[in-house]
Formats: structure tokens, C-alpha cells, sequence
């Protein structure tokens, strides 16, 4: 699955895209929005893996089976 920011739902909310729910996927997501964050409402999750340029933001959590690649780095609150 490939989120880009012409993908149906995607909200600009002017430092990022918004997307209201979750986002699943039986393989993996790769995210290419420019140079804004998306930003998940719920939770974002992916069987392989998750791979976005600038930043992911889920309400929920972040799940991926094999691995998360970030360009600027990984940030978790008590986790």
C-alpha cells in the first residue's frame, strides 16, 4: 500500500496530512506525502514494514511485522 497525498481521505490539515481511522495492511505501507508528517487518527499498522520520509504520527500505536524505517528517528512516549 502506498500513501501519497492524492490517497482518498487524506485531510491537509497544513503541517501534515490527516487520516480519520485506521490504516491496515496485509503487506507493507510506504509513505511519500513530501515533506509533511501523516498524521493516523487511529492506529497504522503493517504485516512487513513501514517506511515514511519525514514523520508518522497514530493515535493508537504503530505496528509493523519485520521493521519501521525512519529518516529523522523514532520517538515513543513510555515505550
Amino acid at each position: 500500500m502506498k500513501i501519497t497525498k492524492d490517497y482518498p481521505g487524506l485531510k491537509d490539515i497544513g503541517w501534515a496530512y490527516e487520516f480519520s481511522g485506521n490504516l491496515i495492511s496485509d503487506a507493507e505501507i510506504e509513505i511519500d506525502v513530501g515533506d509533511k508528517w501523516l498524521r493516523v487518527t487511529g492506529s497504522l499498522s503493517a504485516q512487513t514494514f513501514i517506511e515514511a520520509g519525514s514523520g508518522i504520527e497514530a493515535g493508537e500505536g504503530i505496528k509493523a511485522g519485520s521493521g519501521i524505517e525512519a529518516g529523522w528517528g523514532i520517538e515513543a512516549g513510555e515505550g
